[in-house]
């Protein structure tokens, strides 16, 4: 998929920054001090753009519905030009899952991810019960549970289409699902498909302990995800939902502490953090007709803390959950149907707020990603006595930086979280407004004049000065690079 490079011409003229007119160089204006570039773990696709795209995905992709039809309502054909074309306009360049079994639902995918440039992780369930994710929890892997001819013909019939990212094995893996995973790593990687990935993605909801196995005992979020490390996995999907509390303050308490242990997890094990969020909120995995609820579902602005929070912490990979509303999730009271609830394409085929939402987040990922993607994160500044309480014991938390980052001095204003990258040996932040509600301007202090390029609302411009002023919206970011 193409970079969305110079989006909307609507948008010119609201960077709203505080700028000074010079340029880098000149009397009055420094060069940033450059330092020995710091490594850092990308997982890119050629298909989707390279090395400067972000991977943006979709979970619950195009699928092929099997519930009867009620009161002669037919559901839409997910695998339609229709469906792909709102899939691509709204920014997500990748299915992650889709819950279709068969090769020629497969091949079909593939096709359509060629002529839309959207990527496939393949799911082909037909291949082995384990790749099932409802497999009895008894089930033992072993390598010769895989008829391996089967799998190798069609892995390698998938990969003929530059549209397959690789595939996908299981959803929010339990400690007793990993040594099987670890199974089905090993198995796909000795055929040789370095460049297309297996990716299964974890639970991600923290605590201080959680019943990670589903059953048996208690183990810590620390203790799976070591455990989740060694099936060999070269991504780091994590599922947490935290607009499923009432309560904004203990959700964003939990966003907090999630995203802390991630980043420490990723940067320990060297594999680079990707966060599913929600778009939408109550799950009806049973597929009951039930009354909707009236809350929470996530607003603008807290859909959009959500990516950029992930970003200031970073996450080189995004995906949302649903991306197509399953028709089970539609299911409301009286045999009637709420496509209000989730996805950002509802079981009816048209696009919900969360899909606007989704689609405004991610043009500025788009405008920031070849940065974003080739920069390590160094620790996230936390400004506001709002922000500093939500994240409480800032000892408890390893990317915490206390107020300053080589050449920024400090930070004023409104509530904010300040991502802070080694960029190539310079120097790139990306500011949140952690305000869900409310615009706010922050203000960036730096030691000396400097050039710096700003892109906010996918949109770049160049301004110099010894303190930049943003203005964001609710849970908007921006991402600030010294030159």
């Amino acid at each position: 998929m193409k970079k969305l490079k110079g989006l909307a011409s609507l948008l010119a003229g609201v960077l709203l920054i505080a700028p000074a007119a010079a340029c880098a160089g000149e009397e009055g204006y420094a060069v940033s001090e450059k330092t020995t570039p710091v490594a850092y773990k990308s997982v890119y696709f050629d298909f989707l753009g390279g090395k400067d795209v972000m991977p943006i995905g979709g979970f619950f992709g195009p699928y092929v519905s099997h519930e009867v039809v009620i009161n002669c309502e037919n559901f839409p054909d997910y695998y339609s030009d229709d469906i792909f074309q709102k899939i691509a306009d709204s920014g997500v360049n990748a299915i992650v899952y889709y819950n279709t079994v068969t090769e020629d639902a497969t091949l079909k995918l593939l096709e359509q991810g060629e002529k839309f440039g959207v990527g496939i992780f393949v799911k082909d369930e037909e291949l082995n019960p384990l790749l099932d994710d409802y497999t009895a929890m008894a089930h033992t892997f072993v390598p010769e549970d895989i008829d391996m001819n089967e799998f190798s013909r069609r892995m390698l019939e998938y990969a003929e289409y530059d549209s397959c990212l690789g595939l996908h094995v299981r959803d929010e893996a339990f400690t007793y699902h990993l040594d099987e995973l670890k199974g089905i790593f090993d198995v796909y990687n000795s055929l040789g498909f370095h460049n297309k990935h297996v990716i299964s993605n974890t639970i991600g909801y923290m605590g201080s302990n959680n019943v990670y196995t589903g059953w048996q005992y208690v183990i810590t979020a620390e203790e799976y995800y070591e455990k989740f490390f060694e099936t060999g996995c070269t991504t780091f999907s994590t599922t947490m939902y935290p607009y499923d509390e009432t309560d904004e303050d203990k959700a964003l308490e939990d966003m907090l502490d999630g995203l802390s242990i991630n980043r420490e997890m990723a940067n320990k094990y060297d594999v680079p953090l990707w966060r599913m969020l929600q778009a939408g909120a109550q799950w009806n995995d049973a597929g009951a007709w039930i009354e909707s609820a009236p809350e929470p579902y996530p607003t603008e602005g807290q859909m959009l803390l959500d990516v950029n929070a992930a970003l200031t912490y970073g996450a080189k990979g995004i995906q949302y959950f649903p991306l197509i509303q399953p028709t089970w999730f539609s299911k409301a009271e009286d045999y009637s149907r709420d496509y209000d609830r989730n996805g950002l394409i509802a079981a009816n085929g048209e696009p919900t707020r969360w899909y606007y939402y989704a689609q405004k987040a991610n043009k500025q990922i788009a405008a920031v990603d070849h940065v974003l993607m080739n920069s390590a994160n160094m620790g996230v500044i936390v400004h506001g006595s709002y922000a500093m309480q939500t994240m409480g014991d800032a000892a408890t938390h390893p990317e915490y930086i206390d107020g300053a980052f080589r050449q920024l001095r400090s930070v004023s204003g409104g509530d904010a979280l300040v991502g802070c990258f080694d960029y190539n040996g310079g120097t790139a932040l990306y500011v949140t407004n952690f305000n869900t509600t409310e615009k706010k301007q922050v203000t960036l202090h730096f030691d000396n004049n400097y050039a710096y390029e700003v892109i906010q609302r996918a949109q770049s411009a160049n301004v110099y000065g010894k303190a930049i002023t943003l203005t964001l919206e609710a849970g908007e970011g921006a991402l600030v690079v010294v030159k």
